[in-house]
């Protein structure tokens, strides 16, 4: 089961000018339903529950997919947030020392990644210090900074 480690509070950051609503979450990788279940308190007030539970799922994939929760010393944060009145609602993850396998993050056609008409963004196999993970509504963004060969940072969008 995952432990959530840490309380779920409120904070007003600055956002390009403008006030964004972040939470945090820190927790281990075990328990997704504690996560989904935070995930659905930040979101419930701002989008409609067919939006909460796409989300949800595009999470939930993406811990139970792509990264491997037996690997030592991983950490994770989850900021869930709305970026103004009307903004696209969004989970931020960050993930530190840890071991992505191959995988998808498949916006569209959750939980299958192989499903037709799923828009897919393929993790490739390393060793990771830090990876960022942005999932909206609309988009998927991963940034990875990783000190595997001479690659530096590593940034997709989808």
């Amino acid at each position: 089961m995952m432990t959530i480690a840490g309380k779920t509070q409120p904070t007003t950051e600055a956002s390009a000018g403008r006030p964004t609503l972040v939470g945090s979450i820190q927790a281990d990788l075990v328990n997704l339903s504690a996560t989904r279940n935070a995930v659905e308190s930040w979101l419930t007030d701002r989008v409609n529950q067919q939006a909460i539970e796409d989300i949800v799922l595009v999470f939930n994939e993406l811990l139970s997919n792509a990264i491997n929760a037996a690997a030592p010393q991983d950490s994770v944060q989850y900021r869930v947030g709305s970026d103004g009145p009307r903004g696209a609602n969004q989970i931020r993850v960050t993930v530190t020392n840890f071991r992505v396998e191959t995988g998808w993050i498949n916006t569209c056609a959750m939980p299958e990644p192989e499903a037709e008409g799923g828009r897919g963004l393929p993790l490739a196999e390393m060793y990771s210090d830090s990876l960022e993970i942005l999932l909206a509504l609309d988009r998927v963004e991963v940034t990875a900074t990783f000190t595997v060969g001479d690659v530096s940072n590593w940034h997709m969008r989808a």
